[in-house]
């Protein structure tokens, strides 16, 4: 068994991880916010802000379909 499905079978790991890409996502779109408020340093603030939210979408997703996958098709 992988250790990563392991991890991501239990429940209270499957919540923790999900409030923590849910805490990820809002401080990044604070910055995407302060990057448009703040017009020297758009650019920066867009590119880290951006590439955090694809990684945070990315991985709350992949830990969602392997808990999914894990408990219901087996």
């Amino acid at each position: 068994m992988h250790p990563i499905i392991d991890w991501a079978q239990n429940l209270d790991n499957f919540k923790s991880l999900s409030k923590v890409s849910t805490a990820l996502f809002v401080i990044l779109m604070g910055l995407v916010t302060a990057g448009y408020l703040l017009p020297m340093s758009r650019r920066l603030t867009n590119y880290i802000a951006w590439t955090g939210i694809i990684l945070a979408v990315v991985l709350s997703l992949n830990c969602g379909l392997l808990y999914f996958w894990h408990n219901y098709y087996r």
